[in-house]
């Protein structure tokens, strides 16, 4: 889920909050219990399928790709659009940013998928705002999310607790940005969970991920979003 500065509901926490529902670590680390992911696990692992430095730069990555694009384009400030091609070998899927949201995404057979069931960025707009009082924040934050869920094909993420990862760094803001921001750099801290899973099957799945907020100014608030995802063949000429 995100809660951010200026937009719709998620903005509302406070101006420079952005919460996010998000996550980054193997899906083979944790224990998943379904055949397509666990298949793909065996063929490989995570080591030898994706390659990353750490956690906390997958966060940046994400991070910087959620608010590249402007408002219009950004599946954040509208939930029917999944993501625009992506290149490389890493495929990032949007949070949700409200209640029961329904999104349908078509993506190419073999890319890692990276998704964010909860947790908080927080964007400097004041020049004042060290890095440590936005990470300070930004920790606050996603200590009010008491539960983070993420299903694939029915198939509950286990241990999600350890894919909560932090990050520091400076965005480059488009103009039109969902954060109501100038364009150019701002800087940020990030506290999310973020998940990471290996390329699924060929043909029709569904991933679910979704955050309960029990404390702070969210406590009630339960934001999910449901992908239907279709991933096809890459075509070999």
């Amino acid at each position: 889920m995100i809660t951010e500065k200026s937009h719709t509901r998620w903005v509302a926490r406070h101006r420079r909050s952005s919460k996010v529902a998000g996550v980054l670590a193997g899906a083979c680390a944790l224990a998943l219990a379904t055949a397509s992911v666990a298949g793909a696990c065996a063929q490989g692992g995570q080591s030898d399928s994706f390659s990353h430095s750490s956690q906390n730069s997958e966060a940046a990555a994400w991070t910087q790709w959620s608010f590249d694009l402007p408002t219009a384009d950004n599946p954040l400030a509208d939930p029917t659009i999944c993501t625009p091609d992506e290149q490389g070998p890493v495929w990032f899927l949007p949070a949700a940013s409200d209640v029961n949201q329904q999104t349908t995404c078509s993506i190419p057979e073999g890319k890692w998928l990276v998704l964010t069931p909860g947790g908080t960025i927080e964007t400097q707009d004041n020049p004042t705002d060290s890095a440590s009082v936005l990470r300070a924040e930004a920790k606050a934050a996603t200590d009010d999310i008491g539960e983070v869920d993420v299903t694939v094909d029915g198939n509950p993420l286990r241990h999600l607790d350890r894919t909560r990862t932090t990050s520091i760094q400076t965005l480059e803001l488009p103009a039109d940005n969902i954060l109501g921001l100038p364009a150019g750099p701002a800087l940020t801290a990030s506290d999310l969970y973020l998940v990471e899973l290996p390329p699924l099957p060929v043909g029709q799945h569904v991933i679910t991920e979704f955050a309960r907020y029990d404390t702070g100014v969210n406590a009630g608030w339960t934001p999910g979003r449901t992908l239907q995802i279709t991933v096809t063949p890459n075509r070999h000429h």
